[in-house]
């Protein structure tokens, strides 16, 4: 079975490339995905964190890219005490039978957060193939949720439509709408003396 692991916040051009990739091995493909976010659980500036999509959007978009089984694991506190390691033999070798990983380019795992790279080692050690995607690039620079929600903050709803390949989803709609409506305002609003 070939598997990928990671968050997918909006389901954006890069993540698609891995899905298409996970999907293009043939037999049974499972994408595995953790809800809350970790930041959110851990405490990393996760309660000014606005995600890109719901679980639910999350899910049905991991689906229209052929991918047949969808498994999320809550994401806690206990689960992030995993080591890389762990993970991969009690879900990726134990509950999944993973014989194919693919993996981005940038993806961490495990409260040791072993890069791509290491996984990779890690994984090929225990008999798994690995492949790993490269990154999607607009502008020359990588795509990423994190690039992308920067976009949207900054009312860039072009950069973040090449991103994603698509419109933003409607609280992002509203929100790029409602700064440009400000900085329009600020540009052609007269000023006036008291």
């Amino acid at each position: 079975m070939a598997v990928t692991v990671g968050f997918f916040d909006g389901v954006h051009i890069g993540h698609r490339q891995v899905l298409r990739t996970l999907t293009s091995m043939g037999g049974r493909s499972t994408v595995i995905t953790f809800w809350p976010h970790p930041r959110q659980v851990l405490g990393q500036d996760g309660s000014s964190l606005t995600l890109l999509s719901t679980l639910e959007q999350k899910k049905e978009l991991i689906r229209q890219e052929g991918v047949q089984d969808v498994v999320t694991i809550p994401f806690t506190r206990d689960f992030a005490s995993l080591t890389a390691e762990q993970f991969v033999d009690k879900y990726l070798i134990g509950r999944y039978r993973c014989d194919t990983l693919v993996l981005g380019y940038d993806n961490r795992l495990g409260s040791d957060g072993l890069d791509t790279k290491a996984l990779a080692l890690l994984c090929r050690s225990k008999g798994m193939k690995v492949i790993v995607v490269p990154p999607v690039l607009v502008d020359g620079k990588a795509v990423s949720s994190s690039r992308i929600r920067k976009a949207l903050q900054e009312g860039d709803a072009d950069l973040a439509r090449q991103m994603l390949g698509r419109e933003p989803d409607g609280e992002h709609r509203r929100k790029i709408d409602v700064k440009k409506m400000i900085i329009y305002s600020e540009i052609m609003a007269p000023k006036y003396d008291k």
